[in-house]
């Protein structure tokens, strides 16, 4: 519980009290609640994209899983020009045993 200064007479109050007990002033609270929440909920979420861009951004097998993914992609571009879809189909399966996600 903190104590702020009276407006009127600058004796020191509580800042749950309604009014002065010295001179009956109503008490100003300080504004919190949803103004407070929404500022944590902020940094909190800033922080969670940050640190999703820093992992990502240093992640060692970043460069070679985006080369497998093109090559997978232009198997599949090949593989419909030619009408042979399923051609790429070992390709989908690697990567995924090797990345655990679907090129």
């Amino acid at each position: 519980m903190a104590l702020v200064g009276c407006a009127e007479c600058g004796k020191e109050v509580s800042e749950r009290a309604s009014q002065c007990p010295s001179c009956g002033v109503p008490v100003k609270r300080p504004a919190s609640g949803a103004g407070g929440l929404l500022k944590w909920g902020a940094v909190v979420l800033v922080g969670v994209i940050g640190l999703y861009w820093l992992i990502e951004a240093n992640d060692p097998t970043r460069e070679q899983r985006l080369m497998d993914r093109e090559a997978y992609q232009l198997c599949l571009k090949m593989a419909v020009s030619t009408g042979n879809p399923g051609a790429c189909e070992g390709m989908r399966k690697d990567y995924w045993a090797k990345y655990n996600r679907e090129p």
